[in-house]
Parts: structure tokens; sequence; C-alpha cells
């Protein structure tokens, strides 16, 4: 008896609950987005940004596939066809009014994200802005999602499909592959010039226009899978061929910059004679205590052509290190990027030192070029030795020994002996 007392109830609320599957699911991905956003112990916006881009694309990404692509396989496998066959509307309006839970709800759960991210009080630096143009890429990358999807449910219209592209989804997410090819929303630089060897870590500044045209391409993927589905094939065909040509455009046009927003810059300001400092303008603080160690180590290192020219912080210089992408042929200046917190200890160990463990070369000519005191309980009587043999040579027969000595670091090759030194073992 008591169970056929609940059993009214119990029907009304399962209505209840699959009438208001959108809404519920918009408050999900708004609450998954949102919480994912600021809960990574950061408060940059380039960071914020870069993690609404993440959830964007895994939460958001997977709500519009399992909604749109159950809508269009439920149309299919209910036998509707003969409602949209025999209505006074046109195919094209029918499937936009389909379409609308699939991509209405996951959208309006980011967007609502957004929203909270926005007015999240801790959120953002006085110098820079939200990246509202990469928050409207990906919000045009929900609704091509979402259209396609629904194209890809109508097609295989099982019940298992919207679970096996949202398991897809999650691994593609992860694949090598695909981290290759996406960039994070990555601040860009502008002011002064730095050499063509920084584009690796140090982005380049995209054009206002960039960001927009991904939101056009989207917005045609978009366009062509509702074609798809409203049979309107020559239609679906011209703009598929638009969006990959466009596509294809885009990446020759100004490759590894796609996500980067073009809002959201900082002012490079490059100082320094010997060697350049180059330091985004609101870290411009660290000028006074990191401009004397440049001096000072440029100093040492006079007269030696592989010397680096250009010493630069930038939000990428953890992430990328010259030392990787070195090209032999490479004959401009180089240019090193270093942390926020550097000490002379570190840039030249990163400069002069092949890795973590030092020999008594590598010893030697750190402890010279860091002015180690010669008590120090860091030298060895051998290190001791070669540091007064270096110290003693003449300068241009040590900056070209140097000039040697850093080439072999810098390409991981032998290093060579130390003039008026016997061979000895590391």
């Amino acid at each position: 008896m008591c169970a056929a007392r609940w059993e009214p109830g119990a029907l009304v609320l399962r209505a209840n609950l699959r009438r208001q599957a959108g809404p519920l699911v918009s408050l999900t991905v708004a609450a998954l987005i949102a919480g994912f956003a600021v809960s990574q112990s950061t408060h940059r916006w380039i960071e914020i940004g870069e993690n609404l881009h993440e959830a964007a694309c895994g939460y958001g990404g997977a709500a519009a596939v399992l909604l749109a692509s159950w809508q269009g396989g439920a149309e299919v496998r209910s036998g509707a066809e003969w409602i949209h066959a025999t209505a006074v509307r046109g195919v094209l309006p029918q499937r936009l009014a389909c379409l609308a839970s699939g991509v209405l709800w996951p959208l309006t759960g980011y967007l609502l994200a957004v929203l909270a991210v926005l007015v999240w009080p801790y959120a953002g630096q006085p110098s820079h802005r939200p990246p509202f143009d990469a928050m409207t890429v990906d919000a045009a990358s929900i609704v091509a999602v979402s259209c396609l999807a629904y194209l890809a449910g109508r097609a295989v219209p099982l019940p298992v499909i919207p679970f096996v592209l949202v398991t897809a989804l999650i691994l593609f997410g992860q694949s090598s592959w695909w981290l290759a090819i996406t960039h994070p929303v990555e601040i860009n630089y502008t002011g002064d010039a730095l050499p063509p060897s920084t584009s690796g870590w140090v982005p380049v500044h995209p054009h206002l226009w960039l960001p927009w045209c991904r939101v056009l391409i989207f917005a045609v993927v978009a366009a062509a899978a509702v074609s798809f589905c409203a049979r309107c094939w020559k239609t679906a065909v011209v703009l598929v061929a638009v969006a990959g040509t466009a596509a294809l455009g885009l990446n020759l046009t100004q490759k590894g910059s796609a996500a980067i927003s073009a809002v959201n810059a900082s002012e490079m300001r490059c100082t320094g004679r010997a060697a350049a400092l180059c330091l985004p303008k609101e870290n411009e603080g660290a000028r006074r205590r990191l401009q004397p160690q440049v001096d000072r180590l440029a100093g040492k290192l006079r007269g030696v052509r592989s010397a680096p020219s250009y010493y630069v912080v930038s939000d990428q210089s953890y992430r990328y290190g010259d030392w990787g992408a070195d090209d032999p042929a490479d004959t401009g200046p180089r240019v090193i990027g270093i942390e926020l917190s550097a000490d002379a200890r570190s840039l030249t160990r990163d400069i002069a030192c092949p890795d973590l463990y030092m020999g008594l070369l590598e010893g030697a000519v750190f402890a010279w070029l860091t002015d180690t005191p010669p008590d120090s309980v860091l030298y060895r009587e051998e290190q001791l030795h070669l540091v007064q043999v270096l110290d003693s040579l003449p300068p241009k027969q040590r900056a070209n020994w140097l000039d040697r000595y850093l080439e072999a670091v810098r390409f991981g090759e032998s290093l060579p002996d130390m003039p008026n030194t016997p061979r000895w073992s590391s």
C-alpha cells in the first residue's frame, strides 16, 4: 500500500526530471566549468581563461554531445519523420527547432559559468583584461559540436551512440595528438621587438580579427551540419568547402597562435647594453633586482659570441627553454627565458651547465662566473686550480674558449679542454 501511495508521486517526479533535463544539465555544466576555472589556485585572467577553455572543451562539449546526439537519434527511432514530411514549415526551421535543446542548454551553462567567473572577486589582474574573444570562440565551438552530434545521432540512431560519442570525446581530448595541435589561451606580448628565436615560447601578437575568424569557422561548420540534417546537400557541400579552406588559410596565416587572446596583451620592455633584460609591464618591479645580475654576468662573458644577448621573463619562460629549441644553423642572437625568481646562480646554471650534475670543468666555470670565494666549501682542489687557470688566461683567449664551451653545452656536445691544463677525468 505504501508503494502504491507513492507511485503517482514517483511518476510525477520522474516526468518533471525528464522535462527539466535541459535546465539540470545547464546548471551542472555551469557549476563544473566555473568550479574548475576558479579552483586552480590562480588569480590571473590568462590562466583563468585557459581553465575555462579546457573546461568548455570537456564538460561543455560532453553535455552538448550527449543532449544533441540523443535528440537526433530519438527522432529517428520514434518514427517522427512523417510529421516533418507533412508539416507546413520547411525542413530547415524544423531541424533548428529540434536542435534548440541540444545547443541552448550547454551553451547557457557555459555562459553562466563565464558570468560567475567575471563576478568572482578574486579573478583577474589590473593590468590584464578577461579574454572575451577566446571565450567567444569556446561558445562557438560548443554550438558546432552540438550540431555535429545531432547529425551523428540522426545518422546512427542507436541509444548507445551518445555515450560512445562522449567516451570518444574524452579519449580524443586526452590524446597526445590532440594536445600537440591545441594551444592554450596564452598571453601575447606587445612593445619592444624580440628576436625570432623566441617565437616558440613567447607567443606572437595575433591580429585582432583572428579569434573572430575562428568563431566564423565554427559557425560555418554548425551551418553545414544543420544543412546535412535538412538534406540541403549543395549548401552543405559548399559550407564544408568554405570551412575547410578557411581553416587551412588560418593555419598558414599564423601558426601556433590560434587560441591566443588578442585583447589580453602584455607590454614588453627591454633594457640593457651588453645584454638586454626584457620584462612584461606587470613585472617591471623585478627589474631593479634582475638587471645588476644580468649586467654582471654579461660583463664576465664580454667578447663571447655564444653568450645570451637577451634574457626574457615571460608567461611561458618556465615552460619552454631555448636550450631545447636551438638550431645549430641559427646564427641570430641567443635568447634565454628566465623565471621571475631567478638569481645569479640560477642564471649561470641555465647558461653554462649541461645538467644538474657538475663535473670538474662545469663546476669550475660555474664558480668563475658566479665569483664564488676561493675558501668556499663548494670548491674541490682540482676545481680551484681550474678557476685560477681560467682567471689567468688573456681576455681574448678566455673569450674564445668560453665561446666553444658554451656552444658545446648549448648543443650537447663534448666539452673542450681548458687551455694549459692536462686532461682529467670528471
